[in-house]
This record gives C-alpha cells, structure tokens and sequence, in this order.
C-alpha cells in the first residue's frame, strides 16, 4: 500500500469525528444494559424451596400452611399466555393434528443439568445401607422397585437408578412466557423456520386454585405449573437430598396415598437452571405419575383440552412457503373440529413473525403480522 493511500484513508477517517463519538457512545450504552429477567424468573427460588419445609407426616400443621401460601405466590405470577416453540418435524405436526402436548423425561433435556437432580450420595446411600441392614424385607422389596439386580450395588450404580426412577415417574412440557425472543427461535423452532403456540392459562390457574383450596390427599396422575428459577453459575445448585429421603421414605413406610407436598418436593427437583437461560423465563408443566404407561416411555401425550387450549399459532420468519400451506390446512382442520363441537372455544388464528424491511429497522424486534 502506498503512502498517499494510507494518507487518504487516514485523512478519511479522522474526517468523521461524529461517526467516531457516535460509535463510542453506542457502545457505551450496551455495556450499560442491564439484563431484565421477570422477578418470577429470579425470586422463585425462595418459594420453590418452601414446598420443601414441611415434614415428612405433618400434613395439617402450620408447615404445611407454608406449602400452600409458597405456592399460590407461585400460582399467581403465572403469565397469561405462555408459548410453546416447535421446529418442522414429524412428531410436531403429529402434535399439533392431534392437539396434544409432548410431556418429556427430564433425562431427555438439552441441558445436562436438568438430566437428574443433585444430592448428597453419601447420605442417601447411608440411608439405604441402614434399610438394607435393618429392614430386609422393606430392602427386597425396594430393590424390586428400584429395579436392582445386585444385592451389594456401588454408590455410583444407586445414585443411576434412583436419578433414572425420578426422571420416569415426571414428565414434563416447557414453555416460555416471550414470543418474540430471536433465541428462543434460533434454538427451539430451528432457526425461525418452525412454529409457536400461544396458550391462554385462564383455565389451568382455575385448576389449581381448586386443589389449593382444597388441599388434600392426592390420587394420582398429578399436574402443575410452575416457574423456573435461574441462579448464578458461583451459587450452588438446588440440593434435593431431603427429596430423595422423602421419597424413599414413603415407600419403606408403604404409605398408601401420595400427598400434594410429597410430589412439590419432587417437582421442585427440576425448577431450578443456570443464569445462562434466563432469556427463555420458562415455565414448566409438570405431570407425575408412577403409571407404568407413562414410566416406561420416552414420553407421552396429553391432550390439550381441557386445561390448555391455544388461540394462536405463531410461524417463524424462515418458514418455508410448503410448511406454510400445510400448517394451514392443519389450522382449517382444528378450527372446523372446533366450531362443529360449539363449545365456545375460540378459533386458532395464525399469526406471521416478519423481517419484512430488516435492513432498515433500528431495532432487535420481530413484526407481528396477522
């Protein structure tokens, strides 16, 4: 390069000033932004660990009023809409023809963490060497349960099933309380060329207030909403070692009924997730059972009438003109199916994410366009 031109560019550059300011400023207001997560999102965590406070056989006295005042400050927070992404996949379509929702092992996550919960090993394992040295007729049966073969199993094989037995027993269906979060599309709808549902919750939270009120022993399956908590990566993760106890404990004791604490324990197992996916606020359904249909599988389906019927399908901005037309024919079908019925459900009405003008637009925002 010669040194007229390194001369030219260098003039050029100092020949904007303003450019120059402009650039330092805006990038002085980024690093200002702070991160905005919803207070649900961030203070759950101290409810969520109320439901853990109860002990194992008080289930009238005023830690149990704890439980219930946790969980309807848990109740009421929920949005009134959450959405749930899908890419374009055959087990999608089957979903949304079938109008059903996917509930998921845990173990079957993305992310690691959320494969089993985390727990002192040593205890519990104490704990099942007692029962295995005191009570071998609970031990026989036990083993039965937890599906082990060998009489003298290692820390790490205990630890594996009783992680794999929790993870059968909760099915789980995730949402997010954001529509227009462009990470949620890139991870969740594979690259905004899937789907989303927007799901009213009216009648779910009228579920809950119910049982609430009604607090009392359970028959199984059981179903809940609730937020996750996000904690930093320093912070230790939620420790549900007194949930392991607890459900072991109901089993050595052959207790006949489950109660409305016993499975917030083990539900609140997988409530909690690094800071690093904050920007999903997700909300997760919750479905427990020991059913050997629901226990055996990958997953199961659950209709979505009657606690959560969605009015709007949102389609990504990628979406290819092919995947348009067919999800249209699905949406004709669904909203035949529901006028033939009359039951007052409101019509599934699609609405289109847009990047109509992207080059032009000042800001991070997808357009909605109905």
């Amino acid at each position: 390069m010669s040194p007229q031109s390194i001369k030219f560019q260098t003039n050029f550059y100092i020949s904007n000033p303003m450019r120059e300011q402009t650039m330092e400023n805006e990038n002085q207001k980024f690093d200002e932004i702070p991160v905005k997560v919803p207070k649900i999102h961030t203070q759950a965590g101290n409810d969520i660990a109320q439901l853990n406070k109860t002990p194992g056989t008080d289930y009238e006295g005023p830690e149990t009023k704890v439980v219930i005042s946790a969980h309807r400050a848990l109740w009421e927070k929920i949005p009134e809409k959450l959405f749930k992404f899908y890419c374009i996949s055959e087990s999608s379509f089957k979903s949304l023809k079938n109008q059903n929702l996917w509930m998921s092992k845990p173990s079957l996550f993305n992310d690691p963490f959320d494969k089993g919960p985390y727990y002192d090993e040593k205890v519990v394992h104490a704990y099942l060497e007692k029962i295995k040295k005191d009570k071998r007729s609970i031990w026989d049966k036990l083993k039965t349960f937890l599906k082990i073969t060998d009489d003298t199993p290692s820390n790490t094989q205990l630890i594996g099933i009783i992680n794999e037995v929790i993870a059968k027993w909760t099915k789980i269906s995730c949402f997010s309380s954001v529509v227009n979060e462009p990470l949620l599309w890139s991870h969740y709808a594979e690259g905004h060329t899937g789907f989303a549902l927007a799901f009213p919750t009216e009648k779910i939270k009228q579920l809950m207030a119910q049982r609430i009120v009604k607090y009392e022993k359970l028959q199984q399956p059981y179903l809940d909403l609730l937020p996750v908590s996000y904690t930093y990566h320093n912070r230790k993760r939620f420790d549900a070692t007194g949930c392991i106890m607890e459900f072991l404990a109901n089993y050595v004791e052959q207790r006949e009924t489950i109660h409305y604490k016993d499975v917030l324990k083990l539900a609140s197992c997988f409530l909690y997730k690094s800071f690093s996916w904050h920007y999903e606020q997700e909300w997760r359904l919750i479905y427990y059972t020991n059913n050997e249909k629901w226990t055996e599988s990958n997953g199961v389906p659950l209709s979505w009438k009657p606690f959560l019927i969605p009015t709007e399908i949102f389609l990504g901005c990628n979406m290819k003109p092919s995947v348009k037309d067919q999800i249209d024919d699905i949406i004709r079908e669904i909203n035949i199916d529901r006028a033939k019925k009359g039951d007052n459900t409101p019509i599934l009405e699609k609405i289109v994410l847009s990047l109509d003008n992207v080059h032009s637009t000042g800001t991070y925002s997808l357009k909605y366009k109905k």
